[in-house]
């Protein structure tokens, strides 16, 4: 069943509740199932929203050959990134070069620093303190 026209009042829904996109589609394929079409201006736009639905679907003979992204192992829907990731390391580059151009790191004295961490899901380094002098 394609969704003639639903495109449209899909941006102003988002834009006018705030909706976040998944979240209308979430409700979009809790209405018309798992697999629906949509028209993206005259183009034809089947939506599969279970990577179950995706796998069997991918095994067609008629869909073999397209990029890796279309597989998926063990559920595994492929790599996702923020929009932002990059411009945030490159914010992050900015400050800490700022800093370790401004300020000389130090330990306090009478403070040895070591280089253990606590290990968890990432291994984090012990608290500990640090003293910054201004450059001249």
């Amino acid at each position: 069943m394609a969704l003639i026209g639903y495109l449209p009042n899909l941006g102003l829904k988002i834009y006018r509740t705030g909706m976040q996109p998944y979240r209308v589609f979430a409700q979009l394929s809790a209405k018309y199932g798992k697999v629906y079409s949509l028209y993206m201006g005259r183009k034809l736009v089947v939506m599969i929203n279970s990577a179950d639905v995706a796998r069997e679907a991918f095994k067609n003979p008629y869909l073999n050959g397209r990029p890796p992204l279309y597989s998926f192992p063990d559920g595994y829907l492929g790599h996702r990134k923020c929009l932002g990731e990059h411009l945030a390391k490159m914010e992050l580059f900015i400050i800490f070069s700022h800093l370790l151009h401004q300020f000389t790191f130090k330990s306090p004295p009478d403070v040895e620093l070591s280089m253990d961490g606590t290990l968890g899901v990432t291994n984090a380094p012990k608290p500990f303190q640090c003293v910054a002098i201004q450059r001249d």
